[in-house]
């Protein structure tokens, strides 16, 4: 339908759709598919991207995480409710704000932020306020999805780590604007510099190719500075 709109702009399409069985009319805004599972999905992604006038669909909580991003890549334009479970919050793709602090969630978390995050339509800030993960671990996640919710953390810092502050937090970066290194933490948006609280670590990443494209500039100030590699 999409491509015989688009190689005809001026025919006015006529057309019905049937979603397992059941008619739908094209003026609908709202679908109640509280009933559907994840065998159903493919169907209804189908189907969905055919309502031109559909705004919102309520979800069931059978179905998968993976499933609801399926349906929201399939509509894009449209608000899916949904609700699940995560690290003992209940929350909600319309959630606006998530906020854990002071929680044992640790690395062995990631698979599900990570799932999480990618159905967060509505949500603008997840923040992990001392729960455990590395923090290169979260500057990976926050870099994968770039487009989504910013991902928040605390970090630690200063002799025996006597300050910290959240990474979202004007506050804290304004301690580094008179540094010589001020110039390297801008170009890389807050995400990576030379300092000894975001230094990437060799010893950590053993085995491991080093992330040039990343650290590529970073590497060559270094060098610049005498330092061997």
């Amino acid at each position: 339908i999409d491509g015989i709109a688009a190689a005809y702009p001026g025919l006015a399409l006529d057309y019905s759709v049937s979603l397992f069985g059941n008619p739908i009319s094209l003026e609908v805004n709202h679908l109640d598919l509280s009933y559907l599972t994840d065998s159903q999905v493919e169907e209804a992604c189908s189907k969905l991207g055919m309502l031109p006038n559909l705004t919102d669909v309520i979800l069931g909580g059978s179905l998968s995480m993976e499933s609801v991003a399926k349906l929201q890549d399939a509509a894009p334009g449209v608000t899916f409710q949904y609700s699940f479970s995560l690290f003992g919050k209940t929350l909600s793709t319309t959630t606006e704000e998530v906020i854990y602090k002071n929680q044992t969630i640790g690395n062995e978390g990631e698979t599900d932020l990570r799932r999480a995050l990618a159905i967060l339509d509505n949500c603008s800030r997840v923040v992990l306020d001392n729960c455990g993960f590395d923090y290169e671990v979260l500057a990976k996640v926050r870099e994968d999805f770039r487009d989504g919710p910013k991902v928040v953390w605390r970090v630690y810092f200063g002799v025996d780590n006597r300050y910290n502050q959240l990474t979202d937090d004007d506050a804290f970066w304004r301690g580094c604007e008179g540094c010589c290194n001020h110039d390297i933490l801008v170009a890389k948006q807050r995400k990576f510099c030379i300092c000894t609280g975001m230094l990437y670590d060799p010893e950590k990443h053993q085995g491991e190719p080093t992330p040039i494209a990343v650290f590529q500039d970073v590497i060559k100030t270094l060098t610049l500075r005498g330092i061997e590699f």
